[in-house]
């Protein structure tokens, strides 16, 4: 059978509780079913973005943003910021979650 499920969308007010540190709730035991008890329980999480978007939307990669630029021989070169800006988030991400797993 299933052994996990990770949810891309999730009420915005219960992805606040969950997601506070002290909590670590964006990975949980979900019971699929009360009646078949415990053996309709499996590991479930939430995708840390909550329906508003993950990586693609915080690095802005539409419109007038300005675009991941990884050559070095030009002007606009800022591949260092991203990377950056992507373990940051990663890190305080990570705060939220019981496991060492991220999605």
């Amino acid at each position: 059978g299933m052994e996990y499920e990770f949810w891309g969308r999730m009420d915005f007010q219960d992805f606040n509780v969950r997601k506070n540190e002290s909590v670590k709730g964006l990975e949980y035991i979900w019971q699929g079913s009360q009646s078949l008890g415990e053996s309709a329980q499996i590991f479930a999480g939430q995708i840390f973005g909550a329906g508003k978007g993950n990586y693609g939307t915080w690095f802005g990669f539409d419109g007038s943003s300005p675009q991941v630029q990884d050559d070095p021989s030009r002007h606009d070169y800022n591949i260092d910021k991203y990377v950056d800006q992507f373990v940051q988030h990663a890190h305080t991400q990570s705060m939220s979650y019981r496991t060492s797993h991220q999605m």
